[in-house]
């Protein structure tokens, strides 16, 4: 590597990751006490098939459990605010989240704040928690989100119309516990959203402003093992190797976003979704082609050669050592507008519904730390045109 190695801080929970690991929550969560409080949706109920074993193992273990089950809507401030309470009222030792990226933020968010005062609200405009939340476990049901490894909860504020993180290394899961059997359950539709999810947010991390050595790495090989297992497992839900691949591409994913940071699809993605109630995962779909075409247009030499990268690994072996990192390029972006049609998804927009109309709102809400580390610089007129590019 030519010039000055770049510094960096690394986070990370404790990670359990294999087949069934489901079996270890007794022991993990008995770590922090007896009295627990579960997080969770009806789908995991229904369809994850070890729901009842384990309500009646954690009970065998002696332990009072508190269960709440949610529909699988985006967590609000509200309900963060609700279950926090209770936590603190009732002196919870700890709270487990298992189900998809909005089970995990709800419960994530609400042990971070069970033991600091003031209202999620508060915490969405800056404010840092003082302290330890009480101990977080978080089991993914989905690949995608990444949430059970990140230091920060997505949620909308209702009063306000938002969609907003809270965030700090104080919120980090004590244990992130990682079983690709449980994400059997999500149906060909939920699959894609999420895979795309982490699919953009491992090539996001690896061209951001924030990138470093480590998170390159992850990136890197969090690419290679989504881009050969999503589409199977799209195709086939009960492909335990596919899911297991597409699993260990999520966890890296996040490892590599959660100490690199994202960039303009995430950007955009919070306030469409919060706007028009679209899946977060598919709009990252639809609008990354777009974006990479608008970064690449950069001619940054950095974007450009792991763009580039990115395209061999797509092309594989039969890749042609004569192309060039910006033919390459070229090819990750259509490579990616393929997927998206072979799994019946837009590759624009329009698809989503939205119309020329809805833009300004958008670019109005388009900020944060997403935005400010895309590898090329914006404007609210780049923003726009990037949009309007993408209907």
């Amino acid at each position: 590597m030519d010039g000055e190695f770049k510094p960096f801080t690394f986070r990370s929970p404790r990670i359990v990751f294999k087949r069934n690991a489901w079996k270890d929550l007794p022991r993990i969560c008995g770590e922090f006490g007896k009295q627990g409080m579960l997080v969770t949706g009806t789908t995991v109920m229904a369809k994850s098939g070890v729901y009842p074993a384990l309500m009646g193992d954690l009970k065998a273990q002696g332990m009072v459990v508190r269960e709440i089950v949610r529909e699988g809507r985006e967590p609000t401030v509200r309900e963060v605010d609700s279950i926090a309470s209770a936590a603190r009222a009732e002196c919870v030792d700890w709270i487990l989240g298992i189900g998809g990226g909005s089970a995990l933020d709800l419960a994530k968010a609400a042990a971070g704040l069970a033991r600091n005062e003031g209202s999620a609200g508060v915490y969405q405009e800056g404010k840092d928690l003082a302290k330890e939340g009480i101990p977080f476990v978080a089991v993914p049901t989905t690949a995608g989100t990444g949430s059970e490894i990140t230091n920060n909860a997505v949620l909308i504020n209702e009063q306000r119309r938002v969609k907003l993180s809270i965030r700090g290394d104080k919120m980090l899961a004590r244990a992130a516990v990682l079983d690709p059997v449980l994400t059997r359950s999500m149906n060909p539709q939920v699959t894609s959203h999420t895979g795309l999810d982490a699919l953009t947010q491992a090539i996001e991390a690896y061209v951001s402003k924030a990138a470093n050595p480590l998170s390159d790495l992850l990136a890197e090989k969090a690419i290679e093992a989504i881009w050969g297992s999503l589409y199977g497992a799209f195709t086939n839900g009960n492909d335990l190797n596919a899911r297991e691949q597409m699993l260990y591409g999520s966890l890296l994913s996040a490892l590599a976003f959660s100490n690199a940071k994202l960039g303009a699809v995430h950007g955009f993605a919070h306030p469409i979704g919060a706007l028009h109630d679209i899946p977060h995962g598919l709009v990252c779909g639809a609008l990354l082609p777009h974006v990479m075409r608008f970064n690449l247009a950069g001619n940054i030499h950095e974007v450009t050669r792991k763009y580039g990268w990115i395209g061999r690994k797509m092309i594989g072996k039969g890749a042609r050592e004569s192309l060039s990192d910006a033919d390459l390029a070229s090819t990750a972006i259509n490579s990616i507008i393929d997927l998206l049609e072979s799994m019946r998804l837009p590759t624009r927009l329009a698809g989503l519904g939205l119309k020329p109309a809805d833009i300004p709102a958008i670019v109005e809400q388009t900020k944060g730390s997403s935005l400010q580390n895309n590898p090329r610089e914006t404007s609210k007129d780049s923003l726009e045109k990037l949009l309007r590019d993408s209907l």
